[in-house]
């Protein structure tokens, strides 16, 4: 609609002509134009580096190995064998957890001496114990037998308020 627009505008007057004017004429909101006109020339660009890469790659292929071949090519080399399968890639970070029924004790010492029932103990405590624990202290409601009960310690004389009788004799607003 834009282009419309703007080939039907006298020559005489296209070099005059704003972007907001042929918006306007079109029906289209100049902000919507630019955003669609943006992203067309984006995608555009993209494929052409798209094609250029693709264009340039036999002789940068070329350059590459070229290059490996010199006695300072080491990264050229490395870079050939990783892209051609020749050596094994990383893997990255492997994390091994021992699993067996080996009892630790505090301080990651493995202690078989001593019988199974006796290392139970002195023993670390269970994670499960450690976080309801921690959780039952960091809501309040250590020591406390069901969950969910809370135990405030009395207020000290300086936290002490006095709450108006107006608003303790006040009807409920809804």
């Amino acid at each position: 609609m834009v282009v419309f627009a703007y080939e039907e505008t006298p020559d005489s007057h296209k070099s005059k002509l704003k972007l907001e004017a042929l918006c306007e004429t079109a029906g289209i909101p100049s902000s919507e134009f630019l955003g669609s006109t943006i992203a067309a020339i984006y995608s555009r660009n993209v494929d052409i580096g798209k094609m250029i890469a693709a264009a340039s790659h036999p002789k940068v292929v070329e350059a590459t190995v070229e290059n490996a071949q010199t006695r300072n090519g080491f990264m050229d080399r490395k870079m050939m064998h990783d892209h051609m399968g020749f050596l094994p890639l990383p893997k990255g970070m492997n994390i091994n957890i021992d699993n067996s029924k080996k009892t630790l004790v505090a301080g990651g010492q493995s202690d078989l001496s001593r019988p199974v029932e006796n290392l139970a103990k002195t023993a670390l405590p269970s994670f499960e114990d450690e976080i309801t624990q921690g959780t039952r202290a960091i809501r309040g409601d250590a020591g406390v037998g069901s969950v969910g009960q809370k135990r405030l310690p009395p207020p000290r004389p300086e936290q002490a308020v006095t709450v108006p009788t107006e608003i303790l004799d006040a009807e409920p607003v809804e």
